[in-house]
Formats: structure tokens, sequence, C-alpha cells
């Protein structure tokens, strides 16, 4: 190849950057990609208890009040993309850091262009979609019905990437992958063989079919959002501080259409049990109530609160997953936080009046047996127990220096 005098200075200053980064030993790499899941991990797990213990809540707000529930997950939704939105001040700052600069210069050098604010608004919007059908599956199915169901999110992503990216899994990623699956599903099935209560059922069998739709629906968009997200991190000069952030932008002007919306007319009234009761109404959603409960209840206002600080945190690892490892590593991860989510509950319902969780220890033993396998899947699917993984990060490394 050609260069000019810049293009070759610009080409230099590059391969000194490579080399650097190439000096690194790649069990340093893999630490690293380690701390990055664990982080993504436990924020997440921490992200959903605050959800949990907002739906806990019981606030009345006036004498007339007799519904009381704190049953919001569209304002949930909204408050997690304005969470999003709140991202852009770190990126905005970390603008200015040298390492910016660098990542900056190495796209360059790889002509990669910056990804206009335009393209996170189709990700943002199956996001919105997704979350939206499983709110709605939730009034028709268990959560642990919800539980065995989510697994499935791993398969779609992995044929969207094969059908997307082109990408061909490798043996042992195939095979952590059904390790994931096979633990979600032995946890699932813990609490249909040990209930906690032996009275429960589940609801009509017309809505769990509509449940099983939509979730379909939204576990197959989720694999297209993945892909997508990780096509824009791989194609364009785009950080994932960036991707969040604009995400949570756009996330945040149509969920507050739809909130609008939905705090204007009644539900149907096949879906009263499941709605909010104010003011004489039927609603899906009322973002008035929303605010009066979390202005009369501190507790309440401090679960919103964390949620918000949390979930940037957990979004950010999400994308940085999906950039640095793959799309389908995040999917991984995304299963395993039932788990995670699961060890705090209990953990809270054993030493606390909150009943979230089975506590018969015939379930619990299953749990931890389905428990294990999601972590050995996780090491599996990241390749740790891989002896040619390191050799393998160099040459993929090195063969993009070409």
């Amino acid at each position: 190849m050609i260069y000019t005098n810049k293009q070759k200075n610009t080409h230099q200053s590059y391969k000194l950057i490579k080399y650097f980064f190439l000096r690194q030993n790649c069990s340093t790499q893999k630490m690293h990609k380690f701390y990055l899941v664990a982080l993504m991990f436990t924020s997440g797990s921490l992200a959903n208890i605050s959800f949990q213990a907002q739906n806990s809540i019981i606030q009345y707000v006036n004498e007339d009040d007799t519904y009381g529930k704190f049953n919001h997950p569209f304002m949930q939704s909204f408050t997690m993309f304005i969470a999003e939105l709140l991202s852009l001040i770190p990126f905005i700052i970390y603008q200015r850091s040298k390492e910016y600069e660098i990542q900056k210069m190495e796209a360059s050098h790889l002509m990669k262009k910056r990804a206009s604010f335009i393209y996170m608004l189709p990700t943002a919007s199956m996001d919105l979609f997704s979350s939206t059908c499983i709110y709605i599956s939730l009034f028709f199915i268990s959560p642990a019905i919800l539980t065995i169901l989510q697994s499935s999110i791993i398969v779609t992503t992995a044929l969207m990437q094969r059908i997307i990216l082109k990408t061909i899994l490798k043996n042992y990623q195939i095979l952590g992958g059904f390790m994931i699956i096979f633990g979600i599903g032995i946890c699932a099935l813990a609490n249909f063989i040990f209930p906690e209560d032996q009275q429960a059922v589940d609801k009509d069998y017309k809505g769990q079919v509509i449940a099983m739709i939509l979730l379909l629906i939204a576990f197959l968009m989720y694999g297209v959002q993945f892909n997508i997200e990780e096509k824009l991190l791989n194609k364009y000069f785009l950080h994932p501080l960036e991707l969040v952030g604009f995400e949570g932008f756009w996330g945040s002007i149509l969920q507050t259409i739809v909130c609008i919306l939905l705090s204007t007319f009644q539900c149907p009234q096949f879906l009263q049990d499941n709605c909010i009761y104010y003011k004489g109404g039927y609603y899906l959603e009322r973002m008035d109530f929303y605010f009066l409960q979390i202005i009369n209840n501190n507790y309440l206002l401090v679960y919103v609160l964390s949620s918000i600080l949390i979930m940037p945190v957990f979004n950010v690892s999400s994308q940085s997953v999906t950039k640095y490892l793959t799309c389908i590593m995040r999917s991984v991860v995304l299963a395993s936080l039932i788990m995670g989510t699961w060890l705090i509950s209990i953990t809270i319902t054993l030493v606390s009046d909150y009943k979230w969780e089975n506590t018969r220890w015939e379930a619990i033993s299953i749990l931890l047996i389905g428990f294990v396998f999601i972590v050995l899947g996780n090491l599996t699917y990241n390749g740790l127990w891989n002896q040619n993984n390191n050799q393998i990060l160099v040459n993929q490394s090195e063969s993009g220096e070409e």
C-alpha cells in the first residue's frame, strides 16, 4: 500500500500504539474481560433487586386511594432510559482524555467513521418494544415460567449472530451455552417440583399462549438488537458510553410518549386485574400516581434513585461486553443474572419480612445445582478452559495490523 506523508505518520503512530498493547500479557487481557463480565453481573443483580424492592412497596397517596401497589413497569422502563441518558455525561468527560485520542487515532487508521446518533434510534425502539412485550406477558404467566423462557435469549442471539454477523461459534462456546440453558432449566423447575405455595396455580391457557407469543417476539427482537449493537461497535468509531447514552436519549423520548398515552386511556377489561386502579378508572400506567407514591415514601425514593445510579454501570458494562467480547456473551451474562438476583433475594427473604423467594430446602438445593451449571457454562463459553485461547488473541491482534 502506498501512503502519503500524513498517512505514513499516522500509520507509524498506530503501529507504535499497537505494539504497546500487544506487549500486554494475554492472561491480563483475559482477567480484564473477567472483571468486565463480573461488573455487568454484579450491577445487573443489584439493579434487579432495586426494582424488586420497589414492587414490594405498598404506598397509599390519600384517603381515597384503595390500590396502593407500586405497579409501574412502564415508568420503571422510563427511569432505565433516563439512567442510560446520563451515560453521556461521563462520555463527554472521557472525550478529553488521552486514551480517547489514542482510540480515535486507531479508528482513523482503520478507516472507521463516527456513528450518527440517529443509528441508535432502531436499537432503542427494539429495547422499548421488547421490554413492553415482557411486561405484558407477566400479566399471564408466573416469573418462574419466564425464568425458563429467558434462557432462549442465548439461542436467539446466536441465531441472529449467524445471520447478521456470519459468525461461526466454536465448540466450547456451544458447550458453554448449552450448560447455561441446562442450569437455568434446573433452577426454574425447582419452583414447580417444590412450590412455596401448594395451592398456587397458573393463569388461564389463552393468556399463556398470548404470553408465549409475546416473549418469542421479544427474545427474537433482543437477538437482533444485540447483534446490531455489536455491528455498530465494530463498524464505526463508537464508544459504549456513547451508544448507551444515545439509546437512552431516544428511549426516554419514546417511553415518555408511551407513558402519556397509557396514562390517558384506560386499559382493556381483560387486563383490569393487572392494571392500576386510580381515580375511578383502570390504567396500564399513571405517571402522576407514580410520582405521588415516590414523594410519600422515603424508602421508595431511595430504591428509585439507587436504580438510576446502578443502571448506567450495568448498561455501559453490557455494551463493553458486546464490544470487547461478543453479544452472545452478553446474553449469557443476562441469563446468569437470574441466579445472581436469586442469591441476593433469597438472603433478603431469610433475614427480613420480604417474601420474595422459595425458602424450602429442597428447592434451594436444586437451585444451587443449577447455579453451578450456570457458572461453569459462563467459564466454558468465555474460553477459560481453552489452552490455546491466549495464542488466538495474539493472532487476531496481529492479523489486524496489516
